[in-house]
């Protein structure tokens, strides 16, 4: 899953500015750029009134670049209302953006869909294409990255891709656009495409900000993950630790980036069998998350299941459970029951109820999981193979031999129609060495048994995790025991 590495976006990649040892001027800055296109309104009372809008507006800006996201959307909605009451179009398409913004930092998510749409509305109405374009990069995040609703999320992007062009955008508008329809194309699978928008916003942004500004450190992270979902864990963590380097200089040791940041190194370290090592930052990422955004927000619950992995990993089942309980908890709530990420932790928890051993439970989650993931990518999509081998390794443990072949050469058709290689190796190998049983004790082809034994204990050989050790010495017994050398 994407979510099981954290992704950032505007608020996540912007300096904290006292941090950066900026004036007040400059902590503003961002208003005051916003409102340069719009006249002020010609009554000197209203225009008075404006201006300490704006210094509120200020206040809720620095509260967000600091990651302190519930006071500062507190602020947020208390600007729109007074914005309201001023009734001049321009400060409250401000504030309506900043409150949508907030929103979905808190996890907010339908709330901040239904009020940055609002926000897109209220901005054509005030000839306000800057905000327009920030709202249009808030919906492509939330809608086509948290959400992961690609088909909505569109229409989003090619309409935001002309009000850029409308108006000119450059520097961090643009830049943000592209990281934002790069992260949306790393969720759906698409790499390349996803590569060259997320390595133009770094351009962008190094070119606008310098190389030591954490919106750099946002786009180094992110270009990680994508090295990740390549299966290149050498790159990946290379380009999270620059992110760490810049992000914890510019933000200081508890911020959301830092915080997503080790996260994504925890993986790197996990998915290599560095498991103590992995820990070590996962487990920062919690205490950073739990801290600043509390205990049920989305990005919280992604660590939850990270620790959850690890420790599963280990043969630490009784662990890993109450972390992927947990994680569940949080991400049905906060992201409804038929998302993706959902449909992961449910796999997850799946194979930790198959390993103990309590097939029934384990096979309702699998099951589930497909459901969901089948909804978000249609049945041919490897996603769904680490369930369908799980399915189909209870049905031969129950002994329903013929049942348990049916998934398994399921999974390896499944293989030879899309790109099984990188993420899903794992899934693919488990399930033929299940289909070697399932052959030998339905009178099937024994040689082609035997070859598929053979291919999955070269693979078990160089697991790190528990279980794939265990695999292999089942692999091992089971040749043995057949009389092959």
């Amino acid at each position: 899953s994407l979510f099981a590495k954290d992704v950032d976006d505007e608020v996540l990649d912007k300096a904290v500015q006292a941090a950066m040892g900026l004036t007040s001027i400059d902590v503003c800055a961002d208003v005051k750029a916003l409102s340069a296109a719009v006249p002020p309104p010609e009554d000197p009372m209203k225009r008075k009134k404006v201006e300490e809008l704006r210094k509120h507006l200020d206040e809720v800006m620095a509260f967000e670049m600091s990651g302190k996201y519930q006071e500062g959307l507190e602020l947020a909605l208390q600007a729109w209302t007074m914005a309201k009451a001023l009734a001049y179009l321009p400060t409250e398409v401000e504030a309506i953006y900043l409150v949508g913004l907030l929103q979905s930092r808190t996890g907010k998510y339908q709330k901040a869909v239904a009020t940055l749409k609002a926000c897109r509305y209220l901005a054509d109405e005030a000839k306000y294409d800057e905000i327009r374009a920030k709202a249009n990069n808030a919906l492509i995040y939330v809608v086509g990255v948290i959400l992961a609703l690609y088909e909505e999320v569109e229409p989003i992007i090619s309409r935001s891709k002309a009000v850029i062009a409308r108006f000119g955008a450059q520097g961090k508008i643009k830049a943000l656009w592209h990281n934002n329809v790069g992260v949306v194309f790393v969720g759906k699978g698409e790499l390349d495409q996803a590569q060259l928008h997320l390595e133009k916003s770094l351009t962008i942004r190094a070119n606008t900000f310098g190389p030591e500004h954490p919106k750099v450190a946002s786009s180094h992270n992110n270009i990680g993950i994508l090295y990740y979902e390549k299966g290149e864990y050498d790159q990946a963590r290379k380009e999270y630790m620059k992110a760490l380097e810049i992000s914890e200089k510019a933000l200081g040791p508890e911020h959301p980036l830092v915080a997503a940041t080790h996260n994504n190194i925890g993986n790197a370290f996990a998915v290599k069998g560095e498991y103590q090592r992995a820990l070590v930052h996962l487990e920062k990422a919690l205490h950073l998350k739990l801290k600043m955004l509390g205990a049920e927000h989305s990005s919280t619950a992604s660590a939850q299941s990270n620790i959850g992995q690890v420790l599963y990993d280990m043969g630490e089942y009784d662990q890993a459970l109450p972390h992927y309980e947990q994680a569940l908890k949080i991400e049905e709530k906060s992201l409804g029951s038929t998302h993706p990420d959902v449909a992961t932790v449910r796999a997850q928890i799946g194979s930790v109820y198959y390993h103990k051993g309590e097939y029934g439970r384990a096979l309702d989650y699998f099951e589930r999981a497909i459901n969901i993931w089948q909804q978000v990518h249609g049945e041919i999509n490897p996603i769904i193979l680490a369930p369908l081998s799980g399915i189909g390794w209870i049905k031969l443990k129950r002994g329903k031999t013929k049942e348990a072949k049916e998934y398994f050469e399921r999974v390896l058709f499944l293989c030879r129609t899309v790109d099984c290689a990188t993420g899903w190796k794992d899934s693919l190998i488990q399930a033929q060495f299940g289909l070697a049983q399932a052959l030998w004790k339905t009178g099937g082809n024994s040689a082609r048994a035997i070859q598929l034994c053979q291919q999955s204990l070269e693979f078990f050989k160089t697991s790190k995790t528990f279980h794939g050790k265990n695999f292999q010495k089942e692999a091992e017994a089971w040749l043995k025991q057949h009389q092959i050398n």
